[in-house]
C-alpha cells in the first residue's frame, strides 16, 4: 500500500485535472545544512516517485540524482491557493 505522501505525489503526476497546477505545488523537506534545516522545491523538479522516496537532479552534480525520503517531507502545498495537501504532524 503506498504511503500518503507517495499517493499525493502520484495523484499530482497522473491526474489530468491537476496537470495545470503542477507548477504551483511546493514541497518542503528537512535538508540539514540549509537555512533552518529546511528546503523548498517545486513539484516540477521531481524526476521519479518510488515507494519510499522521490528523486530529483543533484544541484552540484548534474549527472547524479538526489533521493529525498518521504519521512523528511514536512509539507506539500499549492502556493497559489495556499491549500496544504500534506503537513507532517
Amino acid at each position: 500500500m503506498p504511503s500518503q505522501i507517495q499517493a499525493i505525489l502520484n495523484r499530482i503526476r497522473w491526474d489530468d485535472q491537476l496537470k495545470s497546477v503542477r507548477s504551483e505545488i511546493s514541497i518542503t523537506y528537512i535538508h540539514r545544512g540549509a537555512k533552518n534545516d529546511k528546503k523548498t522545491i517545486f513539484y516540477s523538479e521531481i524526476e521519479d516517485i518510488l515507494p519510499a522516496f522521490f528523486t530529483m537532479k543533484n544541484e552540484t552534480l548534474p549527472d547524479e540524482k538526489t533521493n529525498i525520503p518521504f519521512h523528511r517531507i514536512l509539507e506539500i502545498k499549492n502556493i497559489k491557493t495556499g491549500e496544504v495537501l500534506y503537513k507532517k504532524k
